[in-house]
């Protein structure tokens, strides 16, 4: 899974509102789900909510 891709639906969940990490995660890894591991969608999640405060 590329890095890459979660981080640019990361991105598109805070554009569209989301801004804890329970509602980003909540709207992100159902796209992801059986193709990236939940921890590095975690992590991008944590970096990228970081970046907009």
């Amino acid at each position: 899974m590329d890095p890459a891709e979660i981080r640019e639906a990361v991105r598109a969940a805070i554009a569209a509102g989301a801004t804890d990490l329970g509602k980003l995660m909540a709207q992100v890894m159902p796209q992801f789900k059986g193709r990236a591991d939940g921890k590095l969608v975690n992590q991008i999640a944590r970096e990228e909510l970081a970046a907009t405060v």
